[in-house]
């Protein structure tokens, strides 16, 4: 999980400006692309869109 949010902070910087469901799925590709299971993706960006 550690090294998902590593990568993830790095997208999430990178992608924070567009709209929710375009946001969304391009986290969940690129993060899946680097090897991360699903449900980690999903509970990530979860965790995200309840801090903003």
């Amino acid at each position: 999980m550690d090294a998902l949010r590593y990568q993830g902070e790095k997208l999430h910087n990178k992608h924070v400006k567009l709209p929710a469901r375009e946001y969304r799925q391009k986290m969940k590709m690129a993060l899946y692309r680097k090897g991360f299971p699903m449900e980690l993706i999903d509970e990530f960006i979860e965790e995200k869109e309840n801090e903003e």
